[in-house]
């Protein structure tokens, strides 16, 4: 969605489901997104569909067990649905699509869902080159 400001300038603004927000589809779109609006001397936001932003998701607070999955991921750079799942399953703790979106923004990984794993951004490439 384009929006143009009181002041003249206009903003690219992308919404994408919490769901689906971490998915490495989105980012890669929002890459290009991002370089369009930056040539044309647009900003570039990337929403999820309550208004968050990615600057919401690096500020919440993570439940405790997500220790075990950032271990995981350390060690093998990524974890697929099964092992994810029972983590999140084994704690003591409940997750939400925010927790597991803000998992996801605060350690530079994203979703690939074929086969559907959570995987490490490669170098060079960051969930904060999206901030304003």
């Amino acid at each position: 969605m384009m929006v143009g400001l009181i002041d003249g300038r206009a903003v690219l603004i992308e919404f994408k489901g919490l769901k689906h927000f971490c998915y490495v589809n989105t980012f890669r779109k929002a890459i290009v997104g991002r370089r369009k609006a930056f040539s044309e001397g647009w900003g570039y936001a990337l929403l999820y569909e309550d208004g968050g932003s990615i600057i919401d998701l690096l500020g919440r607070k993570l439940p405790n067990s997500t220790v075990n999955l950032k271990i995981i991921m350390d060690s093998f750079g990524h974890i697929n649905r099964s092992e994810f799942f029972r983590e999140i399953r084994s704690a003591d703790e409940k997750f939400s699509l925010k927790d597991i979106a803000a998992l996801c923004i605060q350690n530079d990984f994203f979703i690939e869902t074929s086969p559907w794993r959570i995987t490490k951004i490669p170098n060079n490439y960051t969930w904060k080159m999206f901030l304003p």
